[in-house]
C-alpha cells in the first residue's frame, strides 16, 4: 500500500485530484481495493481463533460490491467512447479473484480452520498482492510495462519477424545500429 501512497504523493494531480483522468482514478481505486484486501486478511490470520474465517468472507465480499459500483462508474464515465479490452480483462480477472477468495473463505468457515483452506485463502490473497502492486506500479509512470502489454509487444514483435518488417522503423534493439541507441 505503500507504494501506492508514493504514486498518489508524487503526482496527485494525475490521480486523486477531482479533474484526474478517470483511468488513472480507476487503477488507484483498483489497487487499494486489492491491496487493503491482502492486509486485512493478513493481519486476520495473525489472531488466534476464528478472526481469519470471518474476514476471508467479508473482504471479498465489500471487494465485490465495490468492484461492482467503481465498474458501473467507470462505464458511464467511458460510455461515450466506449470500453476496451483492457477495462474488460481488468473487471472480469478481479471479479474471478474476488469470487475465488469467497468460495475459499466459505469452504475455511465451513470445514473450520486447517492447513488446506488456509492455504487456499492466502493464495488468492498472494494474487490480489500481485494485482495491487501492477497497479500502483502503473500510476508511478509504467503503465505500458504490465505482464499483457509486454506479451502483446513480444507477439506482435515477433510477428514482425516473420513477416521481415523488423528494423529501424520498428525500434528493435538487435537490429539498431549505435547512432540509434541513445
Amino acid at each position: 500500500m505503500g507504494l501506492l501512497f508514493v504514486a498518489s504523493a508524487i503526482a496527485p494531480e494525475r490521480i486523486v485530484a477531482k479533474n484526474a483522468p478517470a483511468l488513472a482514478q480507476e487503477t488507484a481505486a483498483g489497487a487499494y481495493i486489492v491491496l487493503s484486501n491482502t492486509l486485512f486478511v493478513a493481519l486476520a490470520g495473525l489472531f488466534p481463533g476464528n478472526a481469519l474465517k470471518y474476514v476471508a468472507v467479508i473482504m471479498p465480499v465489500a471487494g465485490l460490491v465495490t468492484t461492482t459500483g467503481y465498474a458501473i462508474q467507470s462505464w458511464f464515465h467511458r460510455s461515450e467512447g466506449g470500453v476496451g479490452a483492457r477495462w474488460w480483462i481488468r473487471r472480469v480477472t478481479t471479479a474471478f479473484f474476488l469470487v475465488s477468495q469467497l468460495i475459499a473463505g466459505v469452504a475455511l468457515w465451513r470445514q473450520g480452520v486447517n492447513d488446506d483452506t488456509v492455504a487456499n485463502v492466502i493464495v488468492w490473497s498472494f494474487a490480489f498482492y500481485a494485482i495491487g502492486l501492477t497497479r500502483a506500479w502503473e500510476l508511478l509512470g509504467a503503465h505500458d510495462q504490465g505482464f499483457a502489454e509486454t506479451f502483446l509487444l513480444w507477439r506482435g514483435q515477433r510477428a514482425a519477424k516473420a513477416q521481415g518488417k523488423v528494423g529501424k522503423d520498428n525500434a528493435d534493439p538487435e537490429h539498431a545500429s549505435s547512432s540509434d541507441v541513445q
